[in-house]
């Protein structure tokens, strides 16, 4: 399970690295360029995914739906 941080204006999602391929978070970063802008640090066997909102749609939403999509981008990934 992810752990997933909510601030104002920014939402952290750290990953483990072994269940989520960079690229499975890569390529879920790309979908969501138009409306929020994401960073991707790595963390020894873990991926911090950091969102940004673009749009008035909140971090936090954009968090929860990065989460759908990155799960659902994993499971085909396997």
């Amino acid at each position: 399970m992810q752990q997933v941080k909510f601030e104002k204006d920014k939402a952290s999602i750290d990953f483990n690295a072994f269940l989520y391929p960079k690229e499975v978070l890569e390529k879920t970063a790309k979908q969501f360029n138009e409306v929020c802008e994401i960073t991707i640090e790595e963390k020894k066997a873990r991926f911090v995914v950091n969102i940004f909102s673009k749009t008035d749609i909140s971090p936090k939403e954009c968090a929860l739906e990065f989460c759908n999509h990155a799960l659902a981008l994993k499971q085909g990934w396997d």
